[in-house]
């Protein structure tokens, strides 16, 4: 399972996280008048109606809340409060949606994940450190518990309907785990294994017996395969690394010493975005034409006094470049 995949069901996940950590708003609001979850629920059920979820949705629970609730103002405010709460799921589904479009902007979202899952926890934090605060009152906190265990016991009485009832969204996390998490994997442009490499260099006529990696010294401890090519002034190295997060760390290292005097705006001009994730970076300094590439877990680094013409066909050849 590569970083994107993990992402992308890091991102999915923080959905139902986040339901989780907030859903104590809802109960909040809903015990004010009464009544446990599932009663709301089924008080409720007439919000389904076409006319309503579109038209009157929000002001179908003022008036619900306005009628059955000890603190309606109490009750609503919750409500609102849980309809901001939830942003992070939104949130979450944006940062899937960029990583999986664009899997070199998974540090990103991995960052983004991990901000929102912790302010999923603050949320949950928020509610016990509430509901510490603020207890219900004896009568209708008793009244509330009797109520809970009923539920408990019909739904232990009916496992069949119960455990359907869950099967529902159970089975649609899934299949968006599913979808998300295989359609990543497919998405992934698999690079060819160095001595694979090697083979294909030495096929065009490179060099590839003791040759000095250019670059070999950059975050050394987390690199794990790596060959050389060399014909006449011409270069090809292949880096493989532990993880993608170095990988792009490499490549915008060896991109700017490659041109260490090139302004940010004209560097983004001689970089493109690579088909199915990764980027490439070339220029021509001194007369030389140089390449930096990376796809996953491997970096290509070339250069050639000539063009970059046969390079770019070993880079097609290997599935590095799309024809």
């Amino acid at each position: 399972m590569n970083t994107q995949t993990i992402c992308i069901l890091f991102s999915i996940l923080l959905v139902p996280v986040n339901l989780l950590c907030t859903h104590w708003m809802t109960q909040e609001a809903v015990h004010l008048t009464g009544m446990t979850y599932m009663e709301f629920k089924e008080a409720t059920s007439g919000i389904s109606a076409s006319s309503v979820r579109r038209k009157r949705n929000w002001w179908y629970y003022v008036h619900f809340f306005n009628e059955y609730s000890a603190n309606p103002e109490k009750s609503i405010c919750f409500m609102r409060m849980h309809v901001a709460a939830v942003l992070p799921s939104v949130a979450a589904m944006y940062l899937l949606a960029r990583v999986y479009a664009s899997p070199d902007r998974v540090s990103f979202a991995m960052t983004g994940n991990c901000i929102l899952l912790a302010v999923n926890l603050v949320l949950a934090a928020g509610g016990a450190l509430y509901r510490r605060g603020h207890p219900l009152d004896p009568v209708a906190a008793e009244k509330l518990r009797e109520k809970h265990q009923a539920e408990r016991a019909y739904s232990r009485a009916h496992l069949g309907k119960t455990a359907a009832r869950a099967a529902v969204p159970v089975g649609v996390l899934l299949a968006v785990l599913y979808i998300f998490g295989s359609g990543a994997a497919s998405g992934r442009t698999e690079t060819p294994d160095p001595v694979h490499f090697a083979q294909i260099l030495q096929e065009k006529g490179y060099e590839t017996a003791d040759v000095s990696l250019t670059y070999g010294r950059i975050d050394r401890n987390k690199l794990t395969r790596a060959i050389a090519g060399a014909k006449g002034g011409s270069r090809v190295e292949c880096y493989r690394y532990a993880d993608d997060k170095t990988v792009d760390l490499v490549y915008n290292q060896i991109s700017y010493e490659t041109a260490p005097d090139l302004e940010p705006r004209a560097r983004e001009s001689h970089e493109t975005a690579l088909s199915g994730g990764g980027k490439m970076f070339t220029i021509v300094a001194d007369g030389v034409y140089y390449l930096v590439l990376f796809r996953g877990d491997t970096l290509i680094y070339a250069c050639s006094p000539d063009s970059l013409t046969e390079i770019n066909e070993i880079l097609a050849e290997t599935g590095y470049l799309r024809r």
